[in-house]
Protein backbone atom coordinates (compact mmCIF):
# COMPACT_ATOMS: atom_id res chain seq x y z
CA UNK A 1 0.00 0.00 0.00
CA UNK A 2 1.37 3.42 -0.89
CA UNK A 3 1.98 6.05 1.77
CA UNK A 4 -0.62 8.36 0.20
CA UNK A 5 -3.24 5.59 0.22
CA UNK A 6 -2.38 4.66 3.80
CA UNK A 7 -2.83 8.25 4.99
CA UNK A 8 -6.07 8.68 3.05
CA UNK A 9 -7.50 5.41 4.35
CA UNK A 10 -6.52 6.38 7.89
CA UNK A 11 -8.15 9.79 7.41
CA UNK A 12 -4.94 11.60 8.25
CA UNK A 13 -4.86 15.11 6.81
CA UNK A 14 -1.73 15.79 4.78
CA UNK A 15 -0.42 18.04 2.06
CA UNK A 16 1.92 17.09 -0.75
CA UNK A 17 4.51 19.83 -1.24
CA UNK A 18 6.37 19.90 -4.53
CA UNK A 19 10.04 20.83 -4.19
CA UNK A 20 13.31 20.46 -6.07
CA UNK A 21 15.23 17.25 -5.53
CA UNK A 22 17.14 17.34 -2.23
CA UNK A 23 19.81 14.88 -1.09
CA UNK A 24 19.08 15.32 2.60
CA UNK A 25 16.74 17.05 5.04
CA UNK A 26 18.98 20.09 5.47
CA UNK A 27 18.97 20.74 1.72
CA UNK A 28 15.21 20.18 1.69
CA UNK A 29 14.76 22.83 4.39
CA UNK A 30 16.88 25.22 2.33
CA UNK A 31 14.86 24.47 -0.83
CA UNK A 32 11.61 25.11 1.06
CA UNK A 33 12.99 28.27 2.69
CA UNK A 34 12.27 27.08 6.22
CA UNK A 35 14.58 26.54 9.22
CA UNK A 36 16.19 23.10 9.47
CA UNK A 37 14.71 22.62 12.95
CA UNK A 38 11.24 22.55 11.32
CA UNK A 39 12.10 19.69 8.94
CA UNK A 40 12.31 16.15 10.25
CA UNK A 41 14.57 13.49 8.86
CA UNK A 42 13.72 9.83 9.07
CA UNK A 43 16.55 7.34 9.47
CA UNK A 44 16.50 3.53 9.36
CA UNK A 45 18.93 1.97 11.81
CA UNK A 46 20.14 -1.63 11.96
CA UNK A 47 20.50 -2.89 15.52
CA UNK A 48 22.97 -5.73 15.98
CA UNK A 49 23.43 -8.31 13.28
CA UNK A 50 20.02 -9.99 13.48
CA UNK A 51 18.00 -7.96 10.96
CA UNK A 52 16.42 -5.85 13.69
CA UNK A 53 15.60 -2.36 12.44
CA UNK A 54 14.26 0.79 14.06
CA UNK A 55 13.07 4.05 12.57
CA UNK A 56 14.41 7.25 14.13
CA UNK A 57 12.82 10.63 13.42
CA UNK A 58 14.71 13.73 14.43
CA UNK A 59 15.07 17.39 13.41
CA UNK A 60 17.29 17.75 10.35
CA UNK A 61 19.81 19.76 12.38
CA UNK A 62 20.41 16.89 14.86
CA UNK A 63 22.90 14.05 14.61
CA UNK A 64 22.58 10.51 15.90
CA UNK A 65 24.74 9.59 18.89
CA UNK A 66 25.54 5.98 18.00
CA UNK A 67 27.35 5.32 21.30
CA UNK A 68 24.27 6.35 23.34
CA UNK A 69 21.97 4.30 21.13
CA UNK A 70 24.26 1.29 21.46
CA UNK A 71 24.12 1.66 25.24
CA UNK A 72 20.31 1.97 25.08
CA UNK A 73 20.14 -1.27 23.08
CA UNK A 74 22.29 -3.18 25.56
CA UNK A 75 25.62 -2.66 23.80
CA UNK A 76 24.42 -3.86 20.39
CA UNK A 77 26.04 -2.42 17.30
CA UNK A 78 23.93 0.39 15.83
CA UNK A 79 24.49 1.37 12.21
CA UNK A 80 22.68 3.21 9.45
CA UNK A 81 20.86 0.80 7.18
CA UNK A 82 22.24 0.66 3.65
CA UNK A 83 20.24 1.99 0.71
CA UNK A 84 19.70 -1.64 -0.34
CA UNK A 85 18.22 -2.47 3.08
CA UNK A 86 16.01 0.62 2.90
CA UNK A 87 14.79 -0.42 -0.54
CA UNK A 88 13.86 -3.88 0.72
CA UNK A 89 11.90 -2.48 3.66
CA UNK A 90 10.35 0.54 1.90
CA UNK A 91 9.55 -0.78 -1.59
CA UNK A 92 6.85 1.79 -2.41
CA UNK A 93 9.13 4.76 -1.65
CA UNK A 94 11.64 6.54 -3.83
CA UNK A 95 15.15 5.07 -3.65
CA UNK A 96 16.77 5.87 -0.30
CA UNK A 97 13.64 7.38 1.25
CA UNK A 98 12.48 6.16 4.66
CA UNK A 99 8.88 7.00 5.61
CA UNK A 100 8.24 8.19 9.18
CA UNK A 101 6.30 5.00 10.01
CA UNK A 102 7.69 1.75 11.40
Amino acid sequence: MSMKHFLQRSRVPFEVIAHPAAFDAQHLAHALHIPGQRVAKTVLLRIGHHDRYVVAILPSTYRIDFAKLSSFFGGATVELATEHEIGLRCPDCEFGVVPPFG
